[in-house]
């Protein structure tokens, strides 16, 4: 299976957005603007620095490149200069081409033409060591913690296992993935979709995979194992009026401990809840 970076060749790069967008996200790569948040063979995550931070994620959909990123107008599927510049980086840090000496030299230093020789090397300003070679293509791609280079000492430190099994492992988790299972999946995905109007990226045959507002988790005791996914408002009577305007059912309301609750009736009857919470609500 092809990696993110073999997806991210320089004429297949080209083919995904116009001159001018692949001329700007070249500029930004060229300059640095890109870092690493996680570097994998199936899955890239990058901040590219423009006139903010925008966070772009790289993936292998089903046989074609998959992205989505964080500035507004790219929830439209648009491969945007961001995107561009996070790929071209993607591409001159994959270890196959650092091994052989294809990546592009760093920003403004000019390759030496054969023959020649190098120029007395001027010293850099002081920065973090970059992350240790590895010999196997597929163990040199790195997973790291954003503007933080991986170490990997032979021996922990002693204390170092019991440090890590008492760090907060909250921070590391980076969302959460809902999924709806039904026998009319594209009239689900209308309504996320064209309804609730939520942005989506298509990962591949119109397989569209939705962002959502923030989430919460609850466990509840049961007999069987099993998972159930809530929506939230809050004001439901304003959001369902708002709803059957554009034709979507519901059931009828109760009040419950925890919230006023209803179920949306949608496609292949698929009966998906939505409640206004009386309970606290956490906060990140």
């Amino acid at each position: 299976m092809p990696s993110v970076a073999d997806l991210v060749e320089d004429h297949l790069l080209r083919s995904l957005t116009d001159p001018a967008t692949y001329e700007a996200g070249k500029a930004m790569a060229d300059a640095g603007a890109v870092t690493f948040a996680e570097f994998g063979p199936m899955r890239v995550r990058a901040t590219v620095v423009d006139d903010e931070p925008y966070r772009v994620d790289l993936r292998v959909g089903p046989g074609k490149l998959a992205w989505s990123c964080s500035e507004p107008g790219a929830s439209r599927g648009d491969f945007c200069r961001h995107c561009v510049a996070a790929a071209i980086a993607t591409w001159r840090r994959a270890p196959d081409r650092v091994e052989s000496g294809d990546a592009a030299p760093p920003p403004g230093e000019a390759p030496v033409p054969p023959g020649e020789a190098a120029p007395p090397p001027v010293a850099p300003p002081p920065v973090a060591p970059p992350p240790p070679a590895t010999t196997q293509s597929e163990e040199a791609w790195l997973l790291v913690a954003p503007e933080t280079p991986p170490s990997a000492p032979s021996e922990p430190a002693a204390g170092a296992a019991q440090a890590l099994a008492a760090e907060p492992l909250a921070g590391r988790i980076g969302g959460v993935h809902a999924i709806l299972f039904g026998p009319d999946p594209d009239g689900l995905r209308s309504f996320f979709r064209d309804v609730l109007g939520l942005p989506a990226v298509d990962v591949g045959g119109g397989w569209l995979v939705f962002a959502l507002p923030p989430a919460e988790l609850a466990v509840h005791p049961a007999d069987d194992v099993g998972q159930q996914l809530y929506l939230m408002t809050d004001d439901l009577d304003a959001t369902l009026a708002a709803l059957e305007a554009r034709g979507v059912r519901h059931t009828s309301i109760r009040d419950e401990a925890w919230g006023r609750v209803t179920e949306l009736l949608l496609a292949g009857g698929t009966e998906l809840p939505i409640y206004q919470p009386s309970h606290p609500r956490p906060t990140g």
